[in-house]
């Protein structure tokens, strides 16, 4: 359920809250800190920003010190160092396959035209625009 996911603590279902410790015992998820500094520099551990401009300070309630959380990926929710953010690390048994997508028949002569010049430009590192209707 949680794999390949980062959502922060209190972003999880209460159920899910419930069975943390299980999920990490299990090493399907970890737990890390949202916000890490190192060398004096931060490092957002959600969207990976380590652009310093964008991190910013405050008086945080939760832990009731000075907190510096992420601007760039503010949108989410704040991150900030005393955030927990939790990974999911490993795929459930019985959800891989579960939803996969897949389509058999043929594409008409426009369509392959249009993905035989995506293939090329991506090969020459070219822009190619398709217009679809």
């Amino acid at each position: 359920m949680l794999a390949g996911k980062q959502l922060l603590l209190e972003e999880l279902s209460s159920d899910l809250r419930d069975t943390l410790q299980d999920l990490k015992k299990k090493r399907e998820v970890v737990c890390v800190q949202g916000v890490k500094k190192k060398a004096s520099k931060y490092m957002c551990q959600r969207c990976g920003n380590i652009e310093q401009r964008l991190f910013a300070s405050f008086l945080c309630k939760r832990c009731s010190k000075v907190c510096t959380y992420c601007r760039k990926c503010i949108t989410m929710g704040r991150v900030s160092e005393c955030a927990v953010l939790v990974r999911g690390i490993a795929e459930r048994k019985g959800e891989k396959g579960l939803n996969s997508l897949q389509w058999n028949g043929t594409l008409s002569t426009g369509q392959e035209l249009a993905a035989q010049g995506v293939i090329e430009a991506i090969k020459q590192k070219e822009s190619f625009f398709i217009w679809a209707v």
